[in-house]
């Protein structure tokens, strides 16, 4: 009802206005309501029902890969006095194809999991996880003959399992795409900055808050500039497989793990010049 209160002095008090019937605006909008709560609704029943086909997928697709890894091993064990060079090097291409398989359908629901989001924040020891990562690749660093140096790192709150996905994305990236006559070199560090400090082109809504600014950079072949948003979608490399091992989707599920962690994630670099990659990750 919408109206005005007329006072004069010589008439009787007069209230004028208008009175609208909203009973089919509230209808409709209890309704739309309704719909969303249903949508809502049906959204994460489908999130639930991706989450148990990734998983049941993952296994179903492993057990056979495996099964046929096992008989290759098999046949080579029992045949391998009487093949030749030429069937050697198939059934080595063979294993080498089921390993990458493999590698595929792990990453693969890896990825499918960040996209669904976080179960809950805790505080996480960034310093710790790295010091993990690196334990777990020891044997990759000897091979390689590689140095990560890293300082002290924040503790941020955020998921601990995927942080780790993460930091061990980043890692692995710098080790794998070094220069062929150079060993491989990563170093790992962290300021706190203001958003509007931050050199890159970031987007707009980054630069109101304060961040921890991470930094994972090597020495290795680096990329062409125009590739910086590239090299973030899922299964998109920059190089042949027979040159790099890889799914490329290790980089993809980096960022999802920083947009779960409501950050930013941009790559800079040049050809033979090294990659950087800078991670924005909130300060609680």
């Amino acid at each position: 009802m919408n109206g005005k209160y007329l006072l004069d002095s010589l008439k009787p008090h007069i209230l004028v206005g208008t009175v609208k019937d909203i009973t089919e605006e509230k209808k409709a909008a209890d309704l739309l309501e309704q719909k969303i709560e249903e949508r809502t609704r049906e959204l994460k029943l489908v999130n639930d029902q991706l989450k148990q086909f990734t998983y049941s997928a993952s296994h179903d697709l492993q057990e056979p890969l495996r099964k046929i890894s096992y008989f290759i091993d098999m046949l080579m064990l029992n045949l391998s006095p009487t093949l030749n060079e030429q069937n050697k090097k198939i059934t080595e291409r063979i294993q080498h194809t089921i390993g990458r398989m493999r590698a595929l359908i792990d990453d693969l629901l890896t990825y499918s999991n960040t996209t669904l989001g976080v179960t809950g924040f805790e505080e996480v020891v960034l310093t710790d996880i790295v010091k993990d990562v690196l334990d777990d690749m020891e044997a990759t660093l000897i091979e390689k003959g590689a140095d990560v140096k890293f300082g002290e790192l924040p503790n941020v709150k955020g998921d601990h399992r995927q942080l780790r996905q993460l930091l061990q994305n980043l890692i692995s990236n710098g080790l794998k795409y070094h220069k062929k006559e150079q060993a491989p070199e990563v170093i790992i560090s962290a300021q706190t900055v203001d958003g509007k400090a931050v050199d890159g082109n970031i987007p707009q809504e980054f630069k109101k808050n304060k961040y921890h600014l991470i930094e994972v950079k090597d020495n290795g072949i680096g990329f062409d500039p125009d590739d910086a948003d590239r090299i973030f979608r899922r299964c998109q490399r920059l190089h042949g497989k027979a040159e790099y091992e890889g799914t490329g989707v290790g980089l993809a599920i980096a960022q999802k793990v920083v947009e779960n962690h409501h950050g930013y994630i941009w790559a800079e670099g040049e050809p033979g010049a090294g990659a950087s990659f800078k991670v924005l990750l909130p300060v609680e």
